[in-house]
């Protein structure tokens, strides 16, 4: 991965203050910092150094994000890769976990595919991989991944003519389609011993940008 480095100042600073304030922006928390200390993403004066204690004065301090960090930082164990080769990916999302964009940091699908997915060897392309069909975090279904630029186009082509568009490579004839299912009646069990009684219909009157594709279904 990507490395950082800086000077830390003429005086005695622990190792774990100086990164937890000069790295902020990719590890959050103390307890990210002591993570990433422990998997030997830190170093000083081209040094792994895994003593969060010891002190820093005019050392040159390193982060790099290696593979570990990055599975530690976004992996989430509750998705599931059904299907995976060269150019594409299925994954199965729960409710509860957001789909976000790659430019979001945290445990979001977007960053999990990214890390996560097997990648080429030479590496992700520019806006790869792609979800398609970005579900709201609420929503639990299968996701769509591109892991190709010519992949992609031709799922996005689907997707902008609703099915009708047929991409004989992809999806042999057939078209695209979501389908949206919702329980709006019934008894549901939450936990053991526990359940929940939906007592009215489903709210379908509330309209968002992000859920345009979900609304009155």
């Amino acid at each position: 991965g990507a490395s950082i480095s800086l000077q830390s100042p003429d005086e005695d600073k622990r190792l774990l203050a100086f990164v937890s304030d000069k790295f902020f922006e990719h590890l959050k928390s103390n307890a990210m910092v002591k993570k990433a200390i422990q998997l030997g993403c830190i170093e000083v004066d081209g040094v792994v150094e895994k003593n969060s204690a010891r002190f820093v004065r005019s050392n040159t301090v390193s982060f790099t994000m290696n593979e570990k960090m990055q599975f530690e930082l976004y992996a989430l164990k509750e998705l599931e890769v059904v299907w995976e080769d060269e150019v594409l990916a299925l994954i199965w999302k729960p409710s509860g976990v957001p789909v976000g964009t790659p430019t979001r940091e945290g445990k979001t699908m977007a960053n999990f595919v990214k890390y996560s997915l097997k990648k080429p060897a030479s590496g992700w392309e520019a806006g790869l991989p792609s979800c398609h069909n970005f579900l709201s975090k609420s929503v639990s279904g299968f996701v769509i991944v591109s892991k190709t630029e010519a992949l992609k186009t031709k799922i996005q082509e689907l997707f902008r003519n609703q099915g009708e568009a047929q991409c004989t490579e992809v999806v042999e004839e057939l078209p695209l389609r979501l389908i949206f299912l919702a329980i709006a009646s019934g008894t549901l069990p939450i936990a053991v011993g526990e359940e929940m009684k939906i007592r009215k219909a489903i709210d379908t009157t509330l309209d968002t940008s992000d859920d345009e594709e979900t609304k009155g279904k």
